[in-house]
């Protein structure tokens, strides 16, 4: 089954995209290396369990119970602010999102997202390979990611309206 969790609080702005380097997004991976290493462990552990990556939802099975949300939550803080958290788990992939930047998304809008990528299985199935995510304009629609190290990847998002 797919499981799909997006949450947190997200810098969010209907129109305008304002999205970190991937210069910058490379230096907070580094400096906060240990956290996201934290994160990656866990979200392994959750859904291999079958558990959402999220707070508590009625409508959505079995989620991550309180205490241990607040953990992810603490270790988000750490990275920076403003940071939402996803993840899908379906068959054999599992894939951990730390989203950085989000913008657009309504009826009047593209969406726009960039952040990190954590990638257990095949990254052939989650996108295309870019060496470079700063420029955006001459990328069509999709997902983008740019590696970091192995499977820690810089990710952009781009869906027409």
């Amino acid at each position: 089954g797919i499981g799909v969790v997006y949450f947190l609080n997200s810098f969010y702005h209907p129109t305008v995209f304002h999205a970190p380097s991937d210069a910058k997004i490379k230096a907070t991976f580094r400096q906060h290396r240990a956290e996201f290493v934290e994160l990656a462990k866990m979200f392994k552990e959750d859904s291999r369990k079958g558990l959402w990556v999220g707070p508590a939802r009625s409508s959505e099975g079995q989620t991550i119970k309180e205490p241990r949300w607040q953990v992810y939550l603490a270790l988000l803080s750490k990275i920076g602010p403003e940071l939402e958290l996803g993840g899908i788990s379906e068959d054999n992939q599992r894939d951990m999102e730390i989203i950085f930047a989000r913008a657009g998304g309504t009826i009047f809008a593209d969406e726009y997202s960039k952040g990190i990528d954590y990638i257990l299985g095949s990254i052939e199935s989650q996108g295309k390979l870019a060496p470079n995510l700063d420029h955006r304009d001459y990328l069509p629609a999709g997902h983008y990611l740019c590696r970091i190290e192995p499977n820690w990847y810089i990710s952009y998002d781009f869906y027409k309206e």
